[in-house]
């Protein structure tokens, strides 16, 4: 008999810095960066097989014994709390770890030393600076402790890890969490201990804004981080911070591009472009437009045309997906990162949070190759918006990790740690896209944040630490509007009108500030921006030129709301500015300058000016007829008269001039352009954490959310055998790490995910919940103002297993329940109440027609009679009887019956060969050397070879799911 051997797909952890290109080469995001030896060993699981568990036969990250009570009074406990990472109360920077956030959701955790019954009632009290209560928390038992992100398609040989042993927890809202609380534990025997000394720190904000931009070509396609409002969730959650605000631009296409030297392109530029290098990345993507939306939101409207300068008054990042053409065709520029933007090519994985790493100040291996791994004291993640803990290793992969000579060895001798997303990490978490930062890293980015400070609707603050408060910081000018759609104009401007100034067309933005206007002085130039009502708003530039070999920029807001219809820029036909020589004549009395030299003689009198080398150009007045070099700076002697130094001379000069009113009778426009409407509205904006929790989030998320009728290609491309296979598929595709039931207390979160097996249709359907309370679900398949109707799972499910998942020694029945039944065996009519497990499969010994017949349960604990004629109905579906297995058994044991097996159970036509064109999910047949053939599934839309077996053994890889093999 011909064998079919069926084996476990191989899941390979890819990180975003890598991609399979037609040769199967990996390329690394980090390459050109600073060179370092990184090696992960190979080695299988059964060569770290002694695990150390605990008493009740658990693995744990931290056991009850690793740390001493830090409680004051008679109950003994150690006390940690989880937000970006699990950390101590205290003394954690002594040990490479940040500390607390002030106004941010907080997981308490306390780890007992003996055990407390689970009915037990362990409360906290939180209090202030000034011993006020400001929260009663009742605390969950460790049973109910945030499970891990551990992927449930693992097999046994990969054990779960719970956090922390017998350790009792509770959330702390975020507006309990403030610096010098204090936290009272009182067991239910009355018996109390006090928790002090909690070192809580700044509350830190970032705001994060994105653009695409097309430079003589058209912008990138939307990018998941812009597209998908939940993954700033996601992000939010690996750092240090108490609120993030993400703003979005409409994408930019711009069919002419004008550098700050004048140079015009309408075709392409003039050099070679590449994803580090190109005259317009630098110039238009960089400076001009990542720096003017910067420095527009900063208050500050022109800078040097070239410089890539903005002060940073708070911690607001640029992030840009850019394409230019060049010489050598277009380019999609990225992997770069620092001073407030990131340019990338992908907004999901390590690139995403290794160059938004560069711009919060950090380099590459931060703290060497010993501190660029994770390790056993380097801190777990906490996903608060799912309630899981982030490992901080690979769950599918083993061995040491070695960075710099540095070598870390494997969790328990079982797990691999990663590494920090700035020394090649990995996005290695299955409920997240982004890179989990070693403590060592974001304490140092949590420091930089605390120096910045943030900026509030009223000014800005920042923190001090000696006094443990938010206090203001007088630096920038206080927004005359606070975050709001704005229209950001940028350009450039000429103030010696030789070269032609130009400004861009209009960046249309979710998320900024505006500014109260001076009004120019004579020595201005300015911006006019006409509104619809006829209103004229007026922004004051620089008359001067801030490098003398380019032109200046500018950039400006303007609320959306104002309606802006055109913009001009204009400088004064003659700039008082311009009289300076004259009227340091004037001053000094003399009607010319001179010069030393070397005959030493001159008239008493007269004014020198020397250009002291590597300083400033100075005036001397000479008080002999004969004379010697000049004194140094700011000094007189016998021979000099020290006057002044052009820096000095020239602001006196311009003090005199600011009280001249510009006159715009007498200005000369340089540039205009009609400002119209975006092709592509923005994004809306974002806020994250503090009194906005994620439900603003959450509520646009599952506005946008796509119904399975919009998803139906791919849906359509997946294999799913069982409703549970539909489950573990649609879950994280709607970015949930799990799929919601209905409950009695009808509430939940905004964005959550739902299943319903609706009783009155006998059709599984999911929804999205639209508010924190609901009722019940719409039974006709529509939406209402509590629930977003998604879609049926009936049609994209096949209800009988798939060729690669039958045993062919098997029967129907131990088939169902190795693959159903989640091994309960299969189950009975008379059981039908007892397990709330969903899709479970129940045998029906029919007494009509003597068949032994399989049928799937529509709703866990619910069910009648089963039908008797083959057939299904609103509360079960049929799934075959023991004949007809063991005929299609028969088929499936030659070749010919296997082939055409697949065929109908994947809907193909034809089996797929090396070298076809095939939409994505289409299987493929291999002939291997060894004489048998395997099978692999495509899941990418472009493929290279075939994954060689191995003695026998097919693997997945690359663009290629391995499936299985038949025997000839």
């Amino acid at each position: 008999m011909k064998k079919v051997y069926i084996l476990g797909c191989i899941q390979a952890v890819l990180a975003s810095n890598v991609h399979a290109t037609q040769t199967e080469s990996i390329v690394d995001e980090s390459h050109k960066k600073p060179h370092s030896h990184t090696a992960f060993s190979q080695s299988e699981q059964g060569d770290y097989a002694k695990l150390t568990r605990s008493e009740d036969n658990k693995l744990y990250f931290v056991s009850k014994r690793k740390h001493e009570s830090n409680l004051s009074g008679e109950l003994e406990g150690y006390v940690s709390f989880a937000q970006s990472h699990t950390i101590a109360p205290n003394d954690n920077s002594e040990n490479e770890l940040p500390h607390l956030v002030s106004k941010r959701k907080t997981l308490l955790m306390i780890t007992f030393p003996t055990l407390y019954q689970t009915d037990a009632i362990i409360s906290a009290t939180v209090m202030d600076n000034n011993g006020q209560v400001v929260g009663e928390l009742d605390l969950q038992p460790p049973s109910l402790l945030p499970k891990s992100d551990r992927p449930s398609n693992l097999d046994a040989s990969h054990p779960d890890v719970i956090y922390a042993e017998n350790t009792w927890s509770a959330v702390i809202p975020w507006d309990m969490v403030t610096p010098s609380m204090t936290i009272q534990f009182k067991d239910n025997k009355d018996i109390t201990g006090v928790l002090n000394n909690i070192e809580v720190g700044a509350e830190n904000e970032i705001v994060i804004q994105n653009i695409r931009i097309g430079m003589l070509t058209e912008p990138p396609r939307i990018d998941k981080f812009e597209e998908n409002p939940l993954l700033a969730i996601d992000y939010f959650q690996k750092l240090p911070i108490s609120s993030m605000k993400v703003g979005n631009y409409s994408p930019l296409y711009l069919e002419e591009v004008v550098l700050p030297n004048g140079t015009k392109y309408t075709e392409n530029s003039a050099v070679k472009g590449s994803v580090y290098s190109g005259d317009m990345r630098e110039n238009i993507a960089k400076s001009l437009i990542s720096m003017g939306i910067d420095n527009a939101n900063f208050g500050i409207n022109d800078t040097a045309g070239s410089a890539q300068w903005q002060p940073q008054y708070f911690n607001q990042y640029v992030v840009h997906k850019v394409a230019g053409r060049y010489t050598n065709g277009i380019v999609t520029h990225g992997l770069s990162g620092g001073n407030g933007m990131a340019t990338l090519l992908n907004t999901t994985g390590n690139e995403f949070s290794h160059e938004l790493g560069h711009a919060y100040g950090m380099g590459h291996y931060p703290g060497g190759g010993l501190q660029s791994t994770h390790n056993d004291n380097s801190g777990w993640g906490w996903d608060s918006s799912n309630n899981r803990f982030i490992a901080n290793f690979f769950w599918n992969l083993s061995g040491i990790t070695e960075i710099q000579g540095e070598i870390t060895q494997p969790f328990n001798e079982l797990y691999r740690f990663n590494t920090d997303a700035m020394a090649g990490g990995v996005s290695s978490s299955p409920i997240s896209a982004y890179t989990h930062h070693t403590g060592y890293t974001t304490k140092r980015i949590q420091q930089n944040f605390e120096k910045t400070g943030i900026l509030t609707t009223e000014g800005y603050k920042k923190w001090n630490a000696t006094t443990q408060k938010m206090e203001a910081n007088n630096i920038g000018s206080i927004p005359e509007v606070y975050g709001t759609d704005v229209v950001t104009l940028v350009g450039y401007y000429d103030p010696q009108m030789e070269m032609s100034s130009y400004i861009y067309p209009a960046l249309y933005g979710s998320f900024g500030h505006t500014f109260e206007q001076n009004s120019p002085t004579a020595i201005q130039c300015w911006v006019n921006v006409e509104l619809s009502n006829g209103n004229v708003k007026r922004f004051p530039l620089s008359g001067q030129r801030l490098n003398p070999n380019e032109m200046n920029k500018f950039h400006v807001n303007v609320t959306r709301s104002d309606t802006p219809t055109s913009a001009s820029v204009s400088c004064p036909e003659h700039n008082p500015l311009n009289d300076y020589h004259d009227w340091l004549l004037n001053k000094f009395e003399v009607t010319s300058f001179q010069s030393w030299s070397g005959s030493r003689h001159g008239n008493i009198g007269d004014v020198y000016e020397y250009h002291r080398p590597g300083g400033d150009t100075e005036y001397f007045r000479l008080n002999s007829s004969t004379y010697w070099y000049f004194p140094s700076t700011g000094d007189s002697n016998g021979h000099w008269e020290y006057l002044g130094s052009q820096n000095q001379l020239n602001q006196e000069f311009v003090i005199s001039l600011n009280e001249i009113l510009f006159e715009e009778a007498k200005a000369i426009e340089l540039n205009k352009r009609v400002i119209t409407a975006p092709s592509v509205e923005p994004q809306p904006a974002l806020f994250i954490g503090e009194e906005y929790g994620y439900d603003q989030v959450r509520a646009i998320a599952a506005d946008k959310a796509l119904t399975f009728d919009e998803i139906d290609s791919l849906l359509k491309s997946k294999d799913f055998g069982s409703i549970n296979e539909f489950l573990s598929f649609i879950a994280p595709h709607y970015n949930q790490s799990h799929v919601e039931r209905w409950n009695g207390k009808r509430t939940g979160e905004i964005g959550d995910l739902y299943y319903y097996p609706n009783p009155y249709t006998g059709k599984q359907e999911f929804f999205i919940l639209k508010t924190k309370e609901y009722g019940y679900f719409p039974t006709n398949q529509s939406s209402n103002h509590q629930w977003k109707y998604l879609g049926l799972a009936d049609i994209y499910l096949n209800e009988t297993l798939s060729p690669f998942d039958i045993n062919l020694k098997k029967t129907l029945k131990e088939n169902l329940a190795r693959k159903v039944n989640n091994g309960k065996g299969i189950l009975y009519w008379n059981q039908r109440f007892i397990f709330p497990d969903i899709g479970l499969v129940y045998k029906y010994d029919n007494p009509y027609n003597g068949d032994q017949e399989y049928f799937r349960q529509v709703r866990s604990k619910n069910g009648w009679y089963f039908p008797t004629s083959k057939g299904s109905n609103n509360q079960w579906v049929y799934l075959g009887d023991e004949k007809q297995f063991q005929h299609r058994k028969d088929k499936l044991a030659t070749f010919d019956g296997f082939e055409a097996d697949i065929l109908n159970w994947y809907k193909q036509n034809t089996m797929a060969q090396w070298g076809d064109k095939a939409e994505v999910g289409t299987i493929f047949e291999y002939k291997f050397h060894d004489g048998d053939i395997y099978y692999f599934r495509l899941n990418q839309p472009s493929y290279s070879y075939f994954p060689w077996p191995e003695n026998g053994i097919g693997y997945s890889r690359g663009s290629w799911e391995y499936m299985g093999k038949f025997d000839l």
